[in-house]
């Protein structure tokens, strides 16, 4: 009862055994999220936390990938 989306957890099984899939085709998950920011740390200085975007270019991508592979909930700001 405390989630109320039954949705939401079809699909945590269901990302489950996508990421597992991801795992198999590039050999772990962490190969396959390292493309997204061609293998580099991307550090950010913000002055003020209203500089802080919602989402990146990174995420938008990564989001779109997962979502392409069939995920579920991994919107880009979810992502970020």
């Amino acid at each position: 009862e405390i989630i109320r989306n039954r949705l939401k957890i079809v699909s945590a099984v269901n990302n489950a055994k996508l990421f597992l899939d991801i795992q198999s085709e590039f050999g772990s998950f962490d190969n396959y999220i390292w493309r997204f920011v061609n293998g580099k740390t991307i550090y950010n200085q913000w002055s003020h936390i209203s500089e802080l975007p919602c989402e990146t270019d990174e995420s938008r991508a990564l989001s779109a990938d997962l979502k392409k592979r069939g995920f579920k909930f991994v919107g880009p700001t979810v992502m970020y």
